[in-house]
């Protein structure tokens, strides 16, 4: 359990970098004589992206202080481990599109974490094995 509350921590860190780095690019890079970030598109994506760091970084603080307040939380680590693992696949996806060609480009940052964020629904229980787990422990198997 402990590994899964620590999985979901890397995750929502991993996403919270991307979108940082998005941000900053997106500030940095002008196109038509301004930066990405005057349109508005491109700052609805990065909403979209802090949205769900923020609510991956939420609620896997609440399972991890549940946890160590004594607390059986197993189901919810799966839950938050498969919540910031989401957050973290989409937001290095939409930090890759941002960054438009050098967002690809093997060797920087944004594309290791695009890489590094794959991993993670196979370690510590893949996302399948996990959601049918809290299946059984919240009451949702015959």
């Amino acid at each position: 359990m402990v590994e899964r509350i620590a999985l979901a921590v890397h995750a929502y860190g991993i996403a919270a970098r991307s979108l940082a780095l998005a941000a900053s690019y997106t500030r940095e890079r002008e196109t038509f004589g301004k930066p990405l970030i005057a349109n508005q598109v491109v700052r609805h994506r990065l909403v979209e992206m802090h949205r769900r760091v923020a609510v991956a970084r939420s609620y896997t603080h609440t399972v991890a202080a549940r946890h160590v307040a004594g607390e059986s939380v197993i189901a919810e680590a799966c839950l938050a481990k498969q919540t910031a693992i989401e957050a973290s696949s989409y937001v290095c996806d939409e930090a890759v599109q941002l960054h438009g060609g050098t967002g690809y480009l093997r060797g920087t940052e944004v594309e290791r974490h695009y890489r590094d964020a794959r991993i993670l629904p196979i370690g510590g229980g893949s996302t399948e094995v996990l959601t049918d787990l809290a299946a059984r422990l919240l009451g949702y198997t015959p």
